[in-house]
């Protein structure tokens, strides 16, 4: 008698949960394909005139991205509720940034490191449950870490 009946261990990430549930929502949104710009030249180089603020929109969704990685792989709620928090957040300012052209470099670093003020509270627990359950999460944490600091770096450097 080695196995618990009434122990149920869900084997599934809660994204393939949802998408068997739900199957006409999307759970994570997939990354837009790499089409370019109607500006680009066709060897693929940009106008002379680049955005940094548009770096920093594509760096914030990359992040983004890299959080619905790590929720289909953390079951704690209040994890999820921060990578959830999060996802809004540079979900919000990401757009906001596409849509502001004009946006001061300043203030739109200001913004981001806002956005990414949780951050810090994730690391610490998703590295505990890396360390008890799933490599892959170390993986995320660590690419989540590069990427939140690159834009950091940049607001210190102002």
């Amino acid at each position: 008698m080695g196995k618990k009946s009434g122990t149920v261990r869900m084997h599934t990430t809660w994204a393939t949960f949802l998408s068997i549930t739900f199957p006409q929502v999307s759970v994570a949104p997939e990354k837009e394909s790499e089409v370019p710009a109607p500006d680009a030249h066709p060897e693929g180089h940009q106008k002379k005139d680049h955005n940094p603020n548009m770096e920093i929109a594509e760096k914030l969704d990359d992040i983004r991205y890299k959080l619905w990685d790590v929720l289909a792989s953390v079951y704690n709620s209040s994890l999820r509720g921060i990578c959830f928090e999060v996802i809004d957040k540079t979900e919000k300012l990401a757009e906001e940034i596409k849509k502001d052209q004009k946006m001061s470099h300043q203030d739109m670093l200001e913004k981001a490191e806002s956005a990414l003020s949780r951050i810090p509270d994730l690391k610490p627990a998703l590295q505990f449950c890396a360390e008890r359950k799933d490599a892959k999460v170390t993986k995320f944490v660590n690419e989540l870490d590069e990427m939140t600091n690159e834009i950091l770096e940049r607001s210190t450097r102002f």
